[in-house]
């Protein structure tokens, strides 16, 4: 199976001072799921950053969907960017916007027909077991609620990586668990998900997912299938 994404010998520091990743050699496959771990500071989310080209190695190559980023032209990153979902611990919604535009937005910008818009949305919030919150705006959800709201809207466009940073961290453990269940579903039907997160309990909740744990020193410790995983002692 083709690499998705690619890391070779990536080194990523900020400002010239020590390396935050270090000699980072990994290899995302399509259809997975993925969780990322490791201590404050590892590294997890300047990894995420990497695969939606928010950054950028200061050695070694990133390879998204075999274009290196490095070297491709920037006028190339918008269209590769919107074949990633992105979904972050603090929602981001935006407030003044109700739930059925907030989902929308991506659309808009890519100046999508309404009707297109419309059927799209009202799929979507099925998908997420909302659709009866269409015309209710953020401030008025709960935090899980939110959240699927922010899934659905970085699954607007179909991705073929949805990239998660700590995507449970605001919200209690049942709600944890319902956006798991999606997230786990989405992987089933061939999605790419990474997810990263500290709360090691979840990652029994997701099985067939592979664990990657980066040391404290934004180096790779390990890689395995959670049924071959053990914590640390």
């Amino acid at each position: 199976m083709s690499a998705i994404v690619q890391f070779d010998h990536v080194h990523f520091a900020y400002n010239a001072g020590a390396d935050i990743l270090s000699d980072l050699n990994l290899t995302f496959e399509p259809g997975q799921f993925y969780f990322v771990t490791g201590a404050s500071g590892a590294g997890k989310t300047s990894l995420l950053k990497m695969i939606y080209m928010a950054l950028r190695p200061y050695r070694g190559s990133v390879r998204i969907f075999g274009e290196d980023v490095m070297t491709l032209p920037e006028r190339y990153i918008p269209s590769l960017r919107q074949r990633i979902g992105i979904v972050f611990q603090d929602f981001r919604l935006v407030p003044e916007l109700n739930v059925f535009d907030n989902i929308a937005l991506p659309l808009r910008l890519d100046r999508r027909k309404e009707n297109f818009i419309h059927s799209t949305v009202g799929r979507i919030l099925v998908q997420i077991d909302l659709p009866d919150k269409a015309f209710h705006f953020p401030e008025t959800l709960s935090g899980g609620e939110q959240q699927r709201i922010a899934i659905a809207r970085a699954l607007i466009r179909r991705p073929e990586i949805l990239v998660a940073d700590e995507p449970t961290g605001n919200i209690d453990d049942g709600l944890a668990a319902s956006i798991l269940h999606l997230l786990s579903a989405l992987s089933k039907r061939g999605m790419t998900v990474i997810m990263a997160t500290h709360d090691l309990h979840l990652l029994d909740r997701v099985p067939h997912a592979k664990h990657i744990r980066l040391g404290t020193k934004g180096n790779l410790e390990s890689v395995a299938l959670l049924d071959q995983w053990s914590p640390l002692k």
